[in-house]
């Protein structure tokens, strides 16, 4: 019987392993993700992170690398990691850290601020398509009364509901609608 710690730790280096097959150390982008990698190690070592932490964290620096530069020729720039936020506002923390290692490393200055002005603009325009896709394709149709409720929310009230909340929806037999 396989330990599920052991397991689960293979698993996250096998993670690790093909986030970092991403850039060649030859370039720079490969230069920045190894050195932070190494840099989250050294945690590791101390017992102050964790494997699946360290995956955490190499995540959203990929990725911004990535959006930055698929060659891997450049480093982000405030521009890049200005859009990169704006498109995922969540990630603001986790990717932090790399911005914190490329600063200190290449003499950068970036900051990882969400303009939140920009971002809820941004989630409005983005419901607002789903709302149109929605009509043009399925109508006003009570069976996708879930789904409306739920865009509807995040739309004109700016409530974010998961789809796990539409239980507590009333069913289509029960709406009432008062004039």
């Amino acid at each position: 019987r396989v330990d599920s710690a052991i397991r689960e730790n293979t698993s996250e280096e096998n993670r690790i392993g093909h986030i970092m097959s991403v850039f060649n150390v030859d370039v720079i982008a490969g230069r920045a993700i190894d050195g932070y990698e190494k840099r989250l190690r050294i945690r590791l070592q101390d017992g102050k992170t964790s494997v699946r932490s360290i995956r955490l964290a190499l995540t959203p620096a990929i990725s911004l690398l990535q959006n930055t530069d698929s060659t891997g020729h450049a480093l982000p720039n405030q521009k890049i990691l200005d859009r990169f936020l704006l498109e995922r506002p969540g990630q603001q923390a986790a990717i932090t850290g790399f911005i914190n290692y490329i600063n200190l490393t290449f003499s950068l200055s970036l900051k990882p601020k969400v303009n939140e002005q920009l971002t809820r603009k941004l989630r409005k325009k983005k419901l607002e398509k789903k709302l149109s896709q929605i009509i043009a394709i399925d109508g006003l149709k009570l069976d996708n009364l879930d789904k409306w409720a739920l865009l509807c929310l995040a739309y004109f009230h700016g409530i974010q509901r998961s789809a796990a909340h539409t239980s507590e929806l009333p069913s289509p037999d029960t709406l009432v609608c008062r004039l």
